[in-house]
């Protein structure tokens, strides 16, 4: 998305990507909108590929629209996608088809452990951002400060510039998901290596 190339271009000049150690995620991984995050057992691999191309089967491509970007607390910087009904549904469908297949011993994310809603969410279907916790984006990049104070200090730094890139660029984009893909991710949920994928209808 040219946007978010335009950004991290935008970044780069300000010198914030070589100075704080920031490496884009669209350096080395394709930018993609989660649907449904959750550890599995290798064995499980056909059936979430065989499940996955059956969603697909029955669902069209939907239209996206971007909102705005946000340094949030953890130091992750996000692109928001507007909610819509049909992205809704399409993640509701991939969570009800797949969490039976998910491993259940899987520990909760360190940073939803002390949220009750998030914690009740991951033990019943393997993952705190699903149903009305759903929020979709594009991850661009993790910050990640030597210390707790730098942190807060690099968020405002990118707040600062977040707001004065929003001055001279919409942030509202309008695109097309025309594909439903089945990926492995790192523990920062970035795509290491896509399995397989197929058109939306």
């Amino acid at each position: 998305m040219e946007l978010v190339k335009r950004f991290n271009a935008f970044l780069d000049t300000n010198q914030i990507l070589q100075q704080y150690h920031i490496t884009p995620f669209l350096d080395h991984h394709p930018l993609h909108l989660t649907l449904y995050l959750a550890r599995y057992h290798q064995n499980q691999l056909p059936k979430i590929i065989q499940r996955v191309a059956i969603i697909a089967k029955h669902s069209k491509a939907l239209n996206l629209q971007t909102e705005k970007i946000e340094a949030t607390p953890s130091m992750y910087t996000l692109l928001l996608i507007k909610k819509n009904t049909h992205l809704q549904k399409l993640s509701n469908r991939a969570v009800i088809r797949l969490m039976g297949l998910r491993d259940r011993y899987a520990a909760i994310p360190a940073w939803a452990r002390n949220d009750p809603k998030r914690k009740k969410a991951f033990l019943r279907f393997g993952s705190p951002t699903v149903f009305e916790h759903f929020s979709p984006h594009f991850s661009l990049f993790k910050a990640d400060g030597s210390s707790e104070e730098q942190n807060h200090h690099l968020q405002a730094v990118l707040e600062g510039l977040i707001a004065q890139f929003s001055k001279q660029e919409s942030l509202e984009v309008n695109t097309k998901a025309t594909i439903i893909a089945v990926g492995l991710a790192d523990t920062q949920g970035q795509i290491v290596k896509e399995v397989a994928s197929f058109p939306l209808e």
